[in-house]
């Protein structure tokens, strides 16, 4: 049971610009990326395996309504050509993470100031800074009955969980799915999916996962328009970026009675730091024309 409550809490999504860009922005969507396709590799690291004796295959597949004729033919087929082996009394098969079975992933922080996410995700600065504000929920655990904070995004009729990143030095360990617990299994793979190591903790990082099959076409949904908060401008943005997007924000929000604000980032005097300010709606003209 969740009880929905206000809270002012923005989550932030660095962005380099190109045509892909504007285009989401026009279209109110965002990109869900593929895992393995990170530009670190070591970010993403999971194991998902069967591994169990054939009687354990047998009552895993009999559980899922196959029939044991078949379910005996499919384990020799996959000892024969090599998609399982055995291992002892066990029979092992690893599936392969590049397959399309797993999740896609869209990455928010609560960070809309570090310097290295500014470098790493917006073009050196270059690109920008999308502001949401999602839907904060309280819901109590079924199982340990603690009440836990839970930020969800709009895209039509689903509600996409933010779910916090959590920042540890060693990998989680391989999962296999032929596990009879199946709460349990849904933990190991959840922990795959939102776990980084822990030189990345400064990033404070959200993801929402949404499997293949809820796509239509291009990996991408579309948001609430009153859940974009605002848009930061990176120290070094052009002009004509800059322009293009007040321009579309306004024809396609702002003209529909949406609330979008505009921000800029600014260096701290005589600091490794920066800050971000509101550009007011009297002040958009002389910031834009201050821009190379």
């Amino acid at each position: 049971m969740s009880k929905e409550i206000i809270d002012n809490k923005l989550f932030y999504k660095y962005q380099s610009i190109d045509e892909h860009f504007f285009e989401n922005l026009s279209n109110n969507q965002l990109f869900f990326c593929d895992p393995t396709e990170f530009d670190a590799p070591v970010n993403y690291t999971t194991t998902l395996c069967r591994k169990g004796t054939e009687e354990e295959w047998i009552a895993y597949y009999m559980a899922n309504r196959w029939e044991k004729d078949r379910i005996e033919k499919k384990i020799e087929e996959n000892l024969k050509n090599g998609k399982s082996v055995k291992q002892g009394e066990e029979i092992v098969s690893y599936l392969d993470t590049n397959s399309g079975i797993l999740p896609r992933m869209c990455c928010l922080s609560t960070r809309n100031d570090s310097a290295l996410m500014w470098s790493h995700y917006a073009n050196n600065h270059t690109g920008v800074c999308l502001c949401f504000k999602p839907t904060k929920s309280l819901c109590a655990d079924s199982r340990s009955g603690e009440i836990n904070e839970i930020y969800r995004l709009t895209f039509g009729t689903e509600l996409a969980e933010l779910m916090e990143v959590k920042y540890k030095d060693g990998c989680p360990g391989e999962v296999n799915i032929l596990n009879m617990d199946r709460i349990k299994v849904g933990e190991q793979i959840l922990e795959c999916f939102l776990t980084k190591d822990s030189e990345w903790e400064y990033e404070k990082e959200y993801r929402m996962l949404s499997f293949k099959k809820y796509f239509h076409g291009e990996y991408v949904k579309k948001y609430e328009k009153n859940e974009l908060e605002g848009i930061i401008f990176g120290l070094k943005i052009k002009r004509s970026d800059a322009q293009e997007i007040y321009d579309r924000v306004y024809e396609q929000y702002i003209n529909e009675k949406k609330k979008v604000k505009f921000y800029r980032v600014k260096c701290i005097k005589d600091k490794y730091a920066m800050e971000i300010e509101r550009i007011e709606d009297k002040d958009t003209k002389k910031y834009l024309e201050s821009l190379q």
